[in-house]
């Protein structure tokens, strides 16, 4: 079995992701408890890509790919959060902010494709990321993880009373991408 997450080098201004998500939430509203930066091409309804996922697990055969959520919705093109994902080594698919409550957590489910994280608020690192094997993983705030979101797994919060917010996006399938960084990310999954 191959590693199950990577932190990369990359690390971005906590303060300042706070206060870009502030104006993208002023911009964008929430639908539950996501804000999407990226839309399909010709599709600029806000949070376009939210239902993606759920429509996918339910509903094999939808025929829309994570790749597909690639344009960033032109009023959040300013936005220090932007900014971030762009400097990524790779190019983010189906981005977005995601609010977990406290004393809540996702049933354990995996996904399509393999998902980077950049936490923004850990909820005085009571917010963790969970693994259906047992691992408990604390995450940095600011710093970027991928995650081989294809095997079973949660997002907890564990404190009593401050949200867990993290930006979550996707990478190109296996069979999609043509990026070496990506390739060297499944191999080292063992995908």
């Amino acid at each position: 079995m191959g590693v199950k997450y990577i932190k990369l080098e990359n690390s971005f201004n906590v303060p300042k992701l706070k206060a870009s998500l502030s104006s993208i939430v002023k911009k964008i509203p929430y639908e539950q408890n996501q804000v999407a930066f990226q839309h399909r091409v010709g599709v600029t309804a806000f949070n376009d890509g939210i239902k993606r996922g759920e429509n996918w697990f339910y509903n094999k055969d939808v025929g829309i790919t994570d790749i597909e959520y690639c344009e960033y919705y032109e009023i959040l093109q300013k936005e220090y959060i932007i900014e971030c994902l762009k400097s990524l080594p790779f190019k983010p698919y189906r981005s977005k902010f995601m609010l977990l409550k406290p004393r809540t957590c996702y049933g354990f489910h995996y996904d399509k494709t393999i998902r980077f994280q950049i936490p923004i608020d850990t909820a005085e690192n009571q917010g963790r990321f969970a693994f259906e094997t047992g691992e408990l993983i604390s995450l940095e705030e600011g710093s970027v993880y991928i995650f081989n979101t294809k095997e079973k797994h949660s997002a907890i919060n564990f404190h009593r009373q401050l949200d867990r917010v993290h930006i979550v996006g996707c990478l190109e399938e296996k069979h999609e991408t043509d990026s070496q960084f990506v390739k060297n990310i499944y191999k080292q999954f063992n995908l």
